[in-house]
């Protein structure tokens, strides 16, 4: 959980609890067997913290004219107005849910929804729907149709796809 994290953080830092880091040195010559592919993310053990990632992906998103050119890039077909100025937002909630990130302009909105881990939550068995049909009814509250993306790691798409299918 984020905010435990930055509470023990800012605990110890006010307390004087932190330890001084030293670095071990490392031999030239193994250089070369170190795992490359690990990132900070992997390091903290936060891989599969979806949170983590809807953070990273809104921080990006919100920077200059990165939000656009990613909806532009991925929108397939349909229409997205980069005339217009959009504002990005994490981790908004909406009647049934809380969007990872969406974007609103005066006649659009956009809704991306991260699945790490999870799969179609929210499923409601009155009417077979889940929180993507729940945004998606959210964001056709604008004049144009709304942009939806589901971000999946490579080893889930086929999943998320079978289940939008189902549901």
């Amino acid at each position: 959980d984020y905010d435990t994290v930055k509470e023990i953080i800012e605990t110890s830092i006010a307390s004087g609890g932190l330890k001084l880091f030293m670095p071990r040195s490392v031999n030239p010559e193994q250089i070369g067997r170190l795992n490359t592919n690990k990132t900070f993310i992997n390091l903290t053990k936060q891989e599969d913290n979806e949170q983590v990632f809807t953070n990273i992906f809104h921080s990006i998103l919100e920077q200059d004219n990165l939000f656009k050119i990613f909806c532009e890039k991925f929108r397939e077909n349909k229409t997205f107005n980069s005339s217009e100025s959009f504002k990005v937002f994490r981790e908004v909630k909406v009647v049934e849910g809380r969007m990872d990130v969406c974007a609103e302009s005066e006649n659009q909105r956009v809704i991306i929804e991260n699945k790490i881990n999870s799969g179609l939550n929210g499923l409601r068995p009155v009417d077979n729907t889940t929180q993507l049909t729940t945004y998606y009814n959210w964001g056709k509250e604008k004049l144009t149709e709304p942009l939806c993306f589901v971000v999946v790691p490579n080893y889930r798409k086929s999943e998320i796809l079978r289940e939008i299918r189902q549901k």
